[in-house]
């Protein structure tokens, strides 16, 4: 035992508690954990109480001793502070090298916060071993090297004054009581019930649960009675007649024993008690003068006493009663500006008296300052001195104290910040109180004391209206804004309001410092908040000015966190091919840095567990798997426990959605552990979910369902909506296997009207595809059940149909391939049954061609299973679509005649329809004719014909013509003219290369047929050179307006989404020069495309305008202005309008050059303002001169076939 008793202090009347102490210490010894709360008010004896037991105890058991003081000047907002105090003062002890041992092995995020205990080897080990530190992962460090310790030490651990705790340390108390593992431990904790009882006060919850649970004991210690004053009075006046002082005392003090202790002292120094020759008289006559006398309080009996120290003395505890109940002689010296030594001497003298202080030992010091430290005997007598001292004097004592030990500590001074706070704001600095309260903030957070972070940062925001209004200020809230918007992130979730609240006051600040450091800090906070409360297109703006910051600053790190925003919040909406683009640049990005050691998150980490889902939703589910591995295997080098429950819970949806419930079911053991140890609820509810899904998998679905409703309530409590749609989707599904079909339905209701609100769009597709199979599932009962017969009409089937057609509609310009299989296998099946199973041989087999990986997973194992169920296999075809289209015209064996238009041959196939070669018997002439297939729904049939009558009105030299859109025979078709002659990009390769004039005049006619569409309020949407032709007459003609669009109607037809073959991605031209999607929010060819439309934003003439410039760029220099080898590479470049320089040695003037980069421009607004604008800007730095070899040659080329779109097509045949 360590802890020295106060002398001169006799104890009485608490025998019975004294037992039960030993009763408890014995079970502790015997490894039965005890928690033994004394309570009572001032003055009541429990810290006595406590003195004499560990001194009663000292003298049977070698126990250790571990002890600490909570403050009331800044205990609530100093996280652990007691508990710090305790371990910092065992590791003091002889016993302290084992106990560091322990510390060292089982909580280091404990050893980084006693600097002053680690060597300079430890410091770096220890910090990267404490990363990722959270409230969770604190308590039970402490918990578990407690154990450790008192396996082999019997400890008694000591925590004062409760009432003035932090809130960490009494959740760590809670914590630590609750376990159930053997400890030879011992916990004493007093604190004062008046002070509790009522408001919000933390203990008394903590305290009442405990007993509650009889896992502690309350010791509540009250008066002394009549015989235990006199035993009292007897031991301290030996031999004298009391019976009328103890009536007396008893009387004036109500048996309270610091009281009476004061009221007996004071009666003696007046002559009542009166000793002669060591016997000890009683003077009645002075006892009854001092009746009216003596101070009725026990605050005005503590202020006499006082009095009769001499002046020196008094001064100095007062200077003492400024640093708190416990100080130390330097602090005193520097407040009465004396030395230490003199200071020390004073103390010294009045310890020995026993006269309100007692020693503590001793201190020192960084800057080597050696001096003793001693505490008041009583929290009352420190509180009577300060209330002594004048008020000005106080603020000067305060700044005082404040700038020595700051002095003192130096680049140290954030360990003591709270302390340090306290005097500089009592002592009216508020700039260095602000600070303080800053640091003591990031203290907290690094301690994962969010609560008391949270607490000093709003005591800072408060002084800060004593401060003028300058940038100064501005600065200092904007600091503290930030931090108390990510204290209020752990705290209540990304999602709170007060997040909002701090994040949106301080991008108002922020503007006023038109600081882009900041700025970019602060909207990256705010796109946290948005994106996790499901607000998705206010995340996604906020993601790009993210990235719109991080650019300008030229700052990698910044760039990295930019493109993982914008990548996740592309994937909430469902744009998975511009999210792949952002996430592997942010991944790029990441691996070129330095790693950083105080990360709590890894971004690397978070990028590749997002990339991973994306490429499965794209079709890559191999790729999804090894990139998912990749995040794991980074997350566990990092040893990041956040990072590593982040990359084990995508990893865990990745291998859910390939249909591995083993494996699942593995990941999520790990994520719920690591979860419940880190305290991640998000996380534990998403890992729940999925647990009840393999055990589901597994046949355990009752199980299943419990534990997904139990995921749900944590959704619930965390107020996350990010991804719960597709959590109520795999509930559904669970539903629907115990043929519970209306509450599957029910939950798929919810989930849709969630995605409504919050415009996610990652699972919208899989939701209707659920709920279309439930429908079915759902007939498939009542027809059993004979709810009805035969051929009636289903309403319910007829509304899975038209699910899974939207499910369609979504997923197809989402590019989600593996969506996409799962709707076509379920669509395909419901065909089959309605005896269409041609059609849904056709679309499936369509489908499954996009594959080249994953064969073995389980989507495509069954799609594959049901194409041979309809009576064919798919043959391997890794070749883009486009290329497929391209295949050589085989006889039609389907058809003659198509309305008045006699078939000749088959041209091409696309998922939207046939091609055929035609002859025209009346106008005696050759056209192509496209039939659509008849499975696709009514809004694409009218949609294509809306938007063929619209360029059937268009007449323009440089425009192919559309003859004809009608209906023959249940089929919608479109007839058009064939073209005779050569591409662009044909005629660009040909040897030698045409030279730039000739480029720019040949562009210009192009040009011109663009500048009449646009007349036209038409837009083009996928200009190429493939998609403009140089007949035998040297004219050039535009074609493939398949995806042209009325301007003033974009809104409405946008809205429909079409059919497309997704080519596969590989790297180089087939993938860049073929179409991406068809209609929707991403159209067109990648290479030529410009950046609103990648982003799927509104259109207009000027988004041709830069696809005309790409394409002429490149007929001019011999490549596309942009790098790009992959589609993720090239589409960045596009959007951040990186162009290339020119080659080296070019002719071509730097004019020209300046024509191209202005149509090149990002920005929309930068660009010509209009296609005849342009037109007129080339013809100005060239003159006009035509110069095309003309070759004869005849081309069967279906432009646009493999997107079915194309409404001009080309016979081809080499002559």
């Amino acid at each position: 035992m360590t802890r020295e008793p106060a002398r001169g202090r006799p104890i009485v009347g608490r025998e019975s508690e004294l037992d039960l102490l030993d009763r408890w210490a014995q079970a502790a010894l015997r490894g039965e954990r005890q928690v033994v709360l004394i309570t009572g008010e001032p003055g009541i004896g429990k810290t006595t109480l406590i003195d004499a037991f560990l001194e009663r105890l000292a003298s049977t058991h070698p126990l250790q001793l571990a002890s600490g003081k909570c403050i009331e000047h800044y205990g609530p907002g100093e996280a652990y502070l007691p508990l710090l105090e305790a371990a910092g003062r065992l590791c003091r002890t002889p016993a302290g090298g084992p106990f560091l041992e322990v510390l060292h092995k089982y909580a280091p995020t404990w050893l980084v916060q006693l600097p002053a205990l680690m060597t300079e080897l430890d410091a770096p080990a220890l910090e990267r071993r404490a990363q990722g530190a959270t409230r969770e992962r604190m308590l039970r460090e402490m918990a578990e090297a407690l154990e450790a310790f008192c396996a082999e030490h019997g400890t008694v651990l000591v925590l004062e004054d409760l009432h003035w705790s932090d809130v960490s340390t009494l959740e760590w108390l809670a914590s630590m009581a609750q376990r159930r593992e053997p400890a030879m431990l011992l916990v004493i904790g007093t604190y004062r019930p008046a002070d509790v009882r009522g408001g919000a006060h933390p203990l008394r919850g903590i305290v009442q649960q405990l007993l509650a649970r009889e896992q502690a004991h309350e010791l509540p210690l009250h008066p002394l009675g009549a015989a235990a004053i006199e035993r009292y009075l007897s031991e301290r006046f030996e031999g004298a007649a009391l019976d009328k002082l103890c009536t007396a005392v008893a009387d004036r003090t109500g048996g309270n024993p610091l009281f009476m202790i004061n009221m007996v002292e004071y009666l003696t120094q007046r002559g009542v008690m009166v000793e002669q020759q060591g016997r000890w008289t009683l003077h009645e006559q002075a006892l009854e003068a001092t009746r009216h006398g003596v101070p009725e309080s026990l605050r005005l009996l503590i202020e006499a006493q006082i009095e009769r120290l001499d002046a020196e003395d008094q001064r100095v505890l007062e200077v003492a009663s400024v640093l708190g109940i416990e100080f130390g002689v330097a602090s005193v010296a520097t407040g009465l500006q004396i030395g230490v030594e003199e200071a020390e001497e004073r103390c010294e003298s009045l310890a020995r008296r026993a006269q309100f202080i007692r020693g503590q030992g001793a201190e020192q010091w960084p800057d080597g300052t050696l001096a003793e430290r001693y505490r008041f005997l009583h929290a009352l007598y420190q509180e009577v001195f300060y209330a002594r001292i004048r008020e000005a004097q106080r603020v000067r004592l305060h700044a005082r104290l404040a700038a020595r030990k700051e002095e003192a500590y130096g680049e140290r001074a954030h360990e003591i910040a709270t302390e340090l706070a306290v005097h500089f704001e009592r002592g009216l600095d508020v700039p260095k109180a602000l600070r303080y309260l800053k640091l003591a903030g990031d203290n907290a957070m690094r301690r994962s004391a969010h609560a008391e972070a949270i607490a000093s940062l709003e005591s800072a925001l408060a002084l800060l209206p004593r401060l003028p209004d300058d940038p100064a200020r501005v600065q200092s809230e904007l600091s503290l804004q930030v931090s108390l918007g990510a204290a209020f992130m752990a705290v209540k979730g990304y999602g709170a309001r007060e997040v909002g609240r701090a994040y949106a006051r301080a991008r108002e600040l922020s503007r006023r410092l038109a600081d882009p450091r900041q700025h970019v800090r602060v909207i990256w906070g705010l796109w946290s908040f948005y994106y996790v409360r499901g607000e998705h297109q206010t995340a996604h703006e906020l993601a790009e000015q993210c990235l719109s910051l991080a650019q300008q600053l030229e700052d990698p790190v910044r760039l990295m966190q930019a493109h993982q925003a914008v990548g996740t919040s592309l994937v909430a909406q469902g744009d998975f091919v511009a999210a792949r683009a952002h996430l592997e640049e942010g991944i790029r990005l990441y691996d070129a840095q330095p790693r950083r050691t105080d990360a709590l998150q890894e971004p690397g980490v978070d990028s590749r567990a997002y990339l991973a889902l994306v490429l499965w939703y794209l079709g890559y589910p191999d790729q999804a798997a090894q990139t998912a591995r990749e995040g794991i295997a980074l997350a566990e080098e990092r040893a990041h426990p956040l990072s590593l429950a982040f990359a084990q819970g995508g990893a865990s949806w990745v291998f859910h959605y390939r249909g591995e419930p083993d494996q699942t079911l593995a990941l999520v053991d790990s994520v719920i552990a690591l979860s419940r140890e880190q305290g991640l609820p998000v996380w534990l509810a998403n890992s729940m979910t999925l647990r009840g899904w393999a055990l589901a998998e597994r046949g355990q679905v009752e199980a299943g369902l419990a534990l997904s409703r139990e995921a749900i309530a944590g959704y619930h409590a965390t107020g996350v909506t990010l991804f719960y749609p597709k959590v109520l989707a795999v509930m559904a599904e669970m539903h629907a296997k115990l043929g519970q079909h209306e509450e599957g339905l029910r939950r798929v209701a919810e989930a849709l009207a969630m995605s409504g609100e919050t415009g996610e769009r990652t699972h919208e597709a899989e939701l209707y595809r659920v709920k279309g199979e439930l429908l079915l599932a759902a007939d498939r009962d009542a027809s059993q059940d004979g709810e009805h017969t035969g051929a009636a009409p289903r309403k319910r089937v007829e509304q899975a149909e038209a699910c899974f057609q939207r499910a369609l509609e979504i997923v197809r310009p989402q590019r989600a391939r593996s969506l996409e299989l799962r709707v076509v296998t379920s669509l395909g099946r419901l065909w089959h049954a309605q005896g269409r199973t041609a059609e849904a041989r056709a679309l499936l087999a369509d489908t499954l061609r996009g594959f080249t990986e994953g064969l073995d997973t389980r989507d495509l194992r069954h799609a594959r299973a049901l194409l041979a169920e309809l009576g064919d296999a798919p043959e391997a075809d890794p070749s883009p679509p486009d290329d497929r289209a391209l295949d050589p015209p085989r006889p039609p064996a389907d058809r003659e005649r198509v309305g008045r238009y006699a078939v000749l041959d088959t041209l091409g196939r696309g998922s939207m329809g046939q091609v055929y070669e035609g002859f025209d018997d009346k106008l005696d002439r050759r056209l192509a004719i496209k039939v659509l297939h008849r499975h696709l729904s009514d809004r694409y049939r009218q949609r294509l014909v809306a938007e063929a009558q619209a360029l059937a009105r268009l007449s323009h030299p440089n425009v192919v013509q559309v003859y004809e859109v009608g209906e023959a025979s249940g089929d919608t078709f479109v007839a058009m003219e064939l073209v005779r002659g050569q591409t662009l990009r044909q005629w660009a390769q040909r040897d030698p290369r045409p030279g730039w004039r000739e480029c720019v005049e040949i562009y210009l006619q192009a040009g011109e047929g663009l500048a009449s569409a646009h007349a036209e309020r038409l837009i083009h949407r996928d200009f190429k050179p493939g998609n403009a032709i140089l007949d035998d007459k040297g004219r050039v003609r535009v074609l493939d307006f398949g995806l042209a669009r009325y301007i003033e109607n974009v809104e409405s037809i946008e809205s429909d989404d079409a059919e497309r073959v997704p080519p596969p991605e590989t790297l180089g031209d087939d993938l860049l020069e073929s179409r991406m999607t068809q209609t929707g929010n991403v159209v067109g060819t990648p290479a030529y495309m410009p950046p609103e439309q990648m982003m799927g934003q509104e259109l207009d003439a000027r988004s041709d305008q830069f696809s005309f410039c790409v394409a002429l760029y490149e007929a001019i220099y011999g490549e596309r202005p942009f790098a790009g080898q992959s589609m993720a590479g090239l589409v960045l470049a596009i959007k951040l309008g990186h162009v290339l320089p020119p080659p080296r040695g070019t002719t071509v003037p730097l004019a020209l050059r300046q024509v191209l980069l202005r149509g090149l421009a990002s920005d929309p607004e930068r660009r010509w303002p209009s296609m005849q604008a342009l037109l007129d800007a080339l013809r100005e730095v060239t003159t006009p001169r035509t110069r095309a070899r003309r070759g004869r040659v005849i081309l069967g080329l279906l432009l646009a076939a493999a997107l079915g779109l194309g409404y001009a097509y080309v016979i081809a045949s080499t002559r």
